[in-house]
């Protein structure tokens, strides 16, 4: 009997860990802000909008538009999801990061 209620307890926690909506849709209030999964999902979502916007941008203007993001997260991000993977040439990234000269994490060194 402990091996099940352990299971039961474990299975709990990695549906509530994974999907997070599950404790809303139950009616428990969950702030965001406070929800670990929550910069996991919606980014699809959001590389939609962007690639949308940025269609809109170089049909106003009449010539292609690059990326820039502000943290090589959201620039992983957006370069797996982005419906169209632009690469401006070889070697050149879909999105690009904004340089720092003050190393801001692992990613600039």
């Amino acid at each position: 009997m402990p091996d099940q209620n352990g299971f039961a307890i474990g299975a709990a926690m990695t549906i509530v860990g994974v999907n997070s909506d599950v404790v809303r849709a139950i009616g428990i209030p969950w702030p965001l802000k406070r929800d670990p999964s929550a910069r996991l999902r919606g980014w699809s979502d959001t590389a939609k909008i962007v690639h949308d916007y940025r269609l809109r941008v170089e049909a106003q203007i009449g010539r292609p538009v690059f990326l820039i993001a502000e943290n090589y997260g959201v620039a992983a991000a957006l370069c797996y999801y982005l419906p169209e993977k632009r690469v401006e040439g070889p070697g050149h990234p879909p999105v690009y990061v904004e340089e720092s000269p003050v190393p801001t994490n692992q990613f600039n060194f």
